[in-house]
């Protein structure tokens, strides 16, 4: 789905709202619904193009790392603090790869109770057939914005960023 200015909430409804609940601001209500739809329309993009290629952004995101650190691997707790999910999240998606044949677990050789993740060489082929395209993607869906524009967005995400953590 394409994003629809029209479809947001009308500066009349935000008003009447702004009305009745004082903490409510139009402009920055509708900032926000914009960067929401807007946020979910390129997640969405993003999930069919893995989806051509049996991954999950999730898995995408796992196999990414793995590739990073395909010289000493990681352990699966490492892994799950760098994606940003659970001990439990991370195993569900580990054991996918797994059965895909895209990672493999090693035990360590120092630690028996610890495992180190690797990414095995079809993760490696996987993801040099999905990365040209995914990045060409970006680019395409990035084009009309210049350097200034960048900027100004990862500032405009930063603030977001704060007020979340101001939100906990």
């Amino acid at each position: 789905m394409a994003f629809d200015i029209l479809k947001l909430p009308k500066e009349r409804f935000l008003q009447e709202m702004a009305a009745r609940f004082p903490d409510t601001s139009p402009t920055v209500h509708q900032t926000l619904l914009a960067f929401l739809r807007v946020s979910s329309d390129v997640l969405n993009s993003i999930e069919r193009y893995f989806e051509k290629h049996g991954l999950s952004v999730g898995r995408f995101q796992i196999l990414l790392l793995l590739l990073r650190e395909r010289e000493r691997g990681i352990n699966p707790s490492e892994l799950a603090e760098q994606a940003g999910v659970t001990r439990a999240t991370i195993t569900g998606l580990l054991d996918g790869l797994d059965r895909a044949g895209l990672v493999w677990r090693e035990k360590d050789s120092e630690d028996r109770r610890g495992i180190t993740i690797r990414i095995t060489s079809s993760g490696i082929d996987l993801m040099e057939k999905i990365l040209p395209g995914h990045y060409r993607r970006i680019s395409i869906l990035m084009e009309k914005m210049n350097s200034t524009d960048c900027e100004g967005m990862n500032l405009f995400l930063q603030k977001i960023r704060e007020g979340l953590d101001d939100l906990e």
